[in-house]
């Protein structure tokens, strides 16, 4: 009877882990509130372990200010190089990189720019859905215009107006953006 109880366990475990594993692969589509709420939620790492506001680059895109960059736990496993994702390599699934946008040093968050990595999203733009919001949540940019961050965003060396701009890493060009 006890043997006849571990195969039945063991049966609904594996079909439980299969039908996750199907669920994270199936398309999804994601909306802006959704987006927002995993940026505002959750435990993050901030650049470098730094949770200071950095002056942006000049010149160095849509965004200005000051800014603070974390990453969730996802992404944040996955940097290695300094404190940086490593050339050549890809964020999996799952990273959230959540860009805060401030006017000044101690100011009040102005916005947010939101990347999220979903390969099977239908509103991703190579591999991310994109979003920006303000503080309190209205849509500034919303999920489905991501293909429009892209070039900004696929910058490289070569391509950037920014003296000593290395590019993007997975289109995160934080690490390649002198703060």
């Amino acid at each position: 009877m006890r043997n006849v109880f571990l195969i039945v366990a063991s049966i609904v475990c594996v079909a439980c882990s299969e039908s996750d594993s199907e669920t994270e692969n199936r398309p999804k589509t994601y909306v802006d509130s959704e987006l927002f709420s995993l940026a505002r939620a959750g435990d993050f790492a901030f650049y470098k372990n730094n949770p200071d506001t950095l002056p942006f680059t000049i010149g160095g895109g849509g965004h200005s200010g000051f800014i603070r960059v974390k990453f969730n736990p996802i992404a944040a496993n996955a940097l290695v190089d300094s404190g940086k994702l490593p050339l050549g390599s890809k964020f999996p699934n799952g990273s959230l990189v959540v860009k805060e946008i401030y006017n000044g040093r101690g100011d009040s968050l102005i916005f947010l720019a939101v990347m999220l990595k979903n390969s099977v999203a239908t509103n991703a733009a190579q591999n991310w859905v994109w979003g920006e919001y303000y503080a309190d949540g209205r849509v500034l940019w919303p999920v489905n215009r991501g293909a429009d961050c892209v070039p900004c965003h696929s910058l490289t060396s070569a391509t950037s107006n920014v003296p000593g701009d290395l590019g993007h890493r997975d289109f995160v060009r934080t690490f390649g953006l002198r703060p």
